[in-house]
């Protein structure tokens, strides 16, 4: 991310001298190991700068009379009263994390309404994660139920960081830990999705599907990374299921039926499965469809954005 040592979490506090300087002073008193930048913003470009560096930008004013185009490099605002003390919490429990290499708790499967303010934050954490790889010709892309307009989903943003080879991903590991993200194969290597993805659709067949899962050690904005090689099946798969859904209404109100039953899932694990059994089996059969739609559409992965 930047030249500092991986255990140091990075904020950015925005406002005038006084005010931020008085936040900042609080901020390292409660969290010795952060590393605080106090500036005064000027414009979208330094902002830009600024949010790609960081692991949170934090601005002393109101969203309101903040510009759209500076504040959608902004990962919060200090605003009223007690905003202070949960955003120095909010670090605090960020850079135990981020120096422990820990997951967070895992989170219900809470579904919300689609937010225009997902992609917009997919951006901004798209930027942090591909300055990990700088020079390196990796691609980061927005995935999942938060990359499709309309779809109700768990605010969990997905991002799929394609590289040349997996081993990149391994080489630049201390690079992802700085930049704030833990690999869940240290924790969870048997999980499902962690080191490898179940085959889907014309490449099926295919023995194995590898990639790595890193997650973002930020509770309060999730995030996780799929990591896959460029031209692998698992890499094309979730482009052009994620292509489809946007483009086919349909189905997009058949994944979300699904999706809400499994919000409302007992804590029972024998029901729960039960449930995720059928979305396993729709994802099957939709996988089809969507590999015919490519071909109806004359879809190419390359294109896709």
């Amino acid at each position: 991310m930047i030249s500092v040592p991986e255990s140091s979490l990075v904020v950015t506090v925005l406002g005038a001298p006084g005010a931020r300087n008085e936040f900042s002073a609080k901020l390292t008193s409660a969290v010795p190991e952060i590393l605080v930048r106090p500036l005064t913003l000027a414009d979208e470009a330094l902002a830009r700068s600024l949010s790609a560096g960081s692991h949170l930008v934090v601005a002393l004013a109101k969203r309101q009379r903040t510009s759209l185009s500076v504040a959608a490099h902004i990962d919060a605002f200090i605003e009223y009263p007690g905003d202070a003390e949960r955003m120095i919490r909010r670090c605090a429990d960020m850079a135990r994390r981020l120096n422990d290499g820990r997951l967070p708790a895992e989170a219900p499967p809470q579904l919300e309404p689609w937010s225009r303010t997902w992609p917009i934050t997919a951006r901004r954490l798209s930027r942090r994660v591909l300055r990990a790889f700088s020079h390196s010709g990796a691609r980061v892309q927005h995935i999942g139920s938060t990359a499709i307009p309309g779809l109700p989903a768990p605010p969990v943003i997905e991002l799929q960081l394609a590289v040349p080879r997996l081993i990149d991903l391994d080489l630049r590991a201390g690079a992802l830990a700085a930049a704030g993200l833990v690999d869940a194969r240290a924790q969870s290597p048997d999980a499902p999705g962690v080191l490898v993805d179940r085959p889907r659709g014309e490449a099926a067949g295919t023995a194995e599907w590898p990639k790595r899962l890193l997650v973002g050690v930020d509770e309060e904005q999730r995030f996780v990374v799929h990591g896959r090689a460029f031209g692998s099946p698992g890499w094309r798969f979730a482009l052009m299921f994620r292509d489809w859904l946007r483009n086919d209404p349909g189905a997009r109100a058949e994944y979300a039926a699904l999706s809400m039953r499994l919000a409302d899932r007992p804590d029972d694990p024998a029901a729960a499965d039960a449930l995720l059994r059928p979305l396993d089996e729709w994802l099957d059969e939709a996988a089809e469809r969507a590999e015919h739609w490519a071909s109806r559409s004359g879809w190419v992965v390359e294109r896709s954005g």
